[in-house]
């Protein structure tokens, strides 16, 4: 299957996974901590599918670049609650991506 495809497969289950917690945050009423650990836990689980579909430390790159870029402009337009409404600083949304592309590599 071409990179490029299975890329935008498996960023499409990235957006799945952000888009679960997002309604259970909005219509469920689960807290923002909970819905944030489940991003965190799917998103690991899915990214240790990488080195089995992407073979190029580019492409992790690539996924992991557009998805800090995402959660950045999300939270400055005061989207995505499920993952932004916590009290506390965190920076997991730089240093999530960074570790799985770091994982990457050392794979």
């Amino acid at each position: 299957m071409n990179q490029l495809l299975q890329v935008l497969i498996l960023s499409a289950f990235f957006l799945l996974v952000f888009a679960m917690g997002e309604l259970a945050y909005r219509f469920l009423n689960v807290k923002a901590e909970y819905t944030r650990k489940w991003s965190h836990i799917a998103s690991g689980l899915l990214a240790l599918l990488f080195p089995y579909f992407l073979n190029s430390l580019l492409w992790v790159a690539v996924i992991c670049t557009l998805f800090v870029l995402v959660l950045s402009v999300s939270k400055s337009a005061g989207f995505l609650p499920s993952i932004h409404a916590i009290e506390r600083k965190t920076f997991g949304s730089v240093l999530f991506p960074l570790a799985v592309v770091m994982s990457y590599a050392a794979y």
